[in-house]
C-alpha cells in the first residue's frame, strides 16, 4: 500500500503535477462525523443536516486553561450517546 503511494507521489514531483486528495480527505472526514452523529442519535441524517450541524467539537478557546466542550462527571465518567436519546441542533 505504501509503496504504491510513495510510487505516485515521486512519479508526481518529477512530473510537476501536483496530487489533491484534498476533496477526498475532506468528504471521507465528514462521513465519518456523519456516522457518529447517527450512532449517537440513532436516526437518518442528510449531508446537509451534518454540514449545517452546530454541534461543536472543539474548545471555544484554545489554551492551557481552556474547558473542554464534554467534561467527566463526578466519577469520571464521560456522557456517551444513546441512539433515540441524544439529539444534535
Amino acid at each position: 500500500m505504501y509503496d504504491r503511494e510513495h510510487q505516485a507521489l515521486f512519479a508526481a514531483i518529477r512530473s510537476g503535477k501536483t496530487i489533491n486528495n484534498g476533496r477526498y480527505m475532506a468528504q471521507s472526514t465528514m462521513l465519518g462525523i456523519m456516522g457518529r452523529m447517527v450512532d449517537y442519535t440513532g436516526r437518518a441524517l442528510t449531508w446537509e443536516q451534518a454540514i449545517n450541524s452546530k454541534q461543536r467539537l472543539a474548545p471555544a478557546t484554545y489554551a492551557l486553561d481552556a474547558v473542554p466542550p464534554v467534561v467527566p462527571d463526578k466519577d469520571g465518567n464521560y456522557p456517551a450517546g444513546m441512539p433515540g436519546v441524544t439529539a444534535f441542533e
